[in-house]
């Protein structure tokens, strides 16, 4: 999916995770990487408190 929504004007984060760890830097992608799992726990805790433990991710 990520490569069908990849264009010249647009960037995806997992395209944009691809080209830190293979091209760029290695320890970019791992803080990019750690920055995305952070903000999926945030939310994660975020919509359990919000719906009592009904929704989460």
């Amino acid at each position: 999916m990520t490569t069908l929504l990849y264009s010249s004007t647009t960037k995806t984060i997992g395209f944009q995770l691809y080209e830190y760890w293979t091209f760029t830097s290695q320890p970019m992608a791992c803080a990019m990487a750690f920055g995305i799992l952070m903000i999926v726990v945030v939310l994660n805790f975020v919509l359990n408190k919000l719906t009592n433990g009904e929704f989460s991710i």
